[in-house]
């Protein structure tokens, strides 16, 4: 298994909720991940880095618009190819579309779409099994959550 991780031969999907209006329908952030020079809990992409810089790829995919009140939120399917701490979180602020609800990432401090927590879900995880099963697929699977649905639900 750790071989798999190591090689990005881990299949991941996530859904998340972010702010504002993605223009492309799909597209790939590209930008390596490194420390903030600011706080010590966050990770950065982009200018003020600090320490070594790690590639990071992510592929998002616009699934839905959403719009609550004067506000435009976009709900996607995101797929890391590669496994860095807060990647997704990061990548998104990097774009200018924070995930809903992310209090370390956004400055947009409050709730949207009846969220009171972080926007994003681990939905999907494939890879191959190890030992005496070695080469079958695993495809492991959960369902949205309740304010998931709630939200894709608001117009």
């Amino acid at each position: 298994m750790k071989k798999q991780f190591q090689d990005h031969a881990i299949s991941k999907t996530y859904n998340a909720f972010v702010q504002g209006n993605i223009k492309q329908e799909e597209g790939e952030i590209n930008k390596e991940i490194g420390r903030s020079k600011n706080d010590f809990r966050r990770w950065q992409a982009g200018r003020g880095t600090r320490g070594t810089l790690r590639d990071a790829v992510t592929h998002y995919e616009v699934k839905e618009r959403i719009m609550h009140g004067n506000e435009t939120f976009c709900y996607l399917e995101l797929h890391p190819k590669t496994g860095r701490t807060h990647q997704i979180r990061v990548h998104m602020k990097y774009i200018q579309h924070p995930v809903v609800c992310d209090t370390l990432y956004s400055t947009k401090k409050g709730f949207s779409l009846g969220f009171k927590r972080l926007a994003l879900h681990a939905s999907k995880i494939e890879f191959l099994l190890p030992g005496g099963k070695k080469g079958k697929k695993m495809v492991v699977e959960s369902p949205l959550p309740a304010d998931f649905k709630k939200a894709l639900k608001i117009k």
